[in-house]
């Protein structure tokens, strides 16, 4: 029994240490999206770094005993747009407002880390999965006060009454909020439902939001 499993480990353990290093660092990378309440985290990256890594090893090493030539990067070479379509899965677009493409870009990073783990590229790999880490929160910060506002949708159920939409505007306008995009329905029982894309500045999160709530009676309920 000791020398099958000496045996054993001898001939898969390199391979196995790929996989699970793999998603050990898709793990670090999905543990920065999950502390940003991402719509993929820690569960999504280690999954799909693991994923990554073990077609590769299958596509190097899976048909070696066959005796026939074949090419080693077909597998590897279909991660890439396969991966492409599960990103695709976590961007919303919903009027003005866009979310989820650095999370779909992050996905699709982390499975070339696991590719070139799986590949053995031990060195490259850790870096960029580092790499990826650390651009990610610098980004996140910075990019804040180089890129300026951003758009954001809010929703708000609002009490009817003679210029309530306009006295709206003008209270977004002093708080530096533009307005890009105003729907409003109104419902039987005489409240609106008006749907908001609005460009803030980035610092703007929900407890500088609440403001809206505080000082416009008008407003009954808003998501955001």
């Amino acid at each position: 029994m000791k020398e099958w499993l000496t045996a054993f480990f001898e001939a898969n353990g390199e391979l196995m240490l790929r996989v699970l290093l793999a998603a050990v660092l898709g793990g670090l990378i999905g543990v920065e999206r999950s502390r940003r309440q991402k719509e993929a985290g820690i569960r999504t990256h280690v999954i799909v770094a693991l994923g990554a890594a073990l077609f590769v090893v299958i596509s190097k090493y899976g048909f070696a005993d066959t005796g026939m030539d074949v090419d080693p990067t077909r597998i590897a070479s279909n991660i890439v747009t396969g991966v492409s379509f599960l990103g695709a899965g976590v961007i919303f677009v919903k009027n003005a407002s866009i979310r989820g493409l650095t999370t779909a870009a992050g996905i699709w990073a982390t499975a070339g880390v696991g590719s070139a783990l799986g590949a053995g590229m031990y060195a490259i790999g850790v870096f960029a999965a580092l790499l990826i880490i650390v651009l990610q929160g610098l980004l996140h910060s910075g990019l804040n006060h180089v890129e300026g506002q951003g758009i954001n949708q809010l929703e708000m159920k609002v009490r009817y009454s003679q210029g309530v939409t306009l006295r709206l505007r003008q209270q977004l306008a002093e708080h530096r909020m533009a307005v890009e995009y105003f729907r409003i329905r109104k419902n039987n029982d005489g409240i609106l439902t008006c749907t908001l894309a609005v460009r803030m500045p980035r610092e703007y999160g929900n407890d500088e939001l609440l403001f809206l709530l505080d000082e416009n009676p008008d407003i009954l309920e808003l998501d955001m």
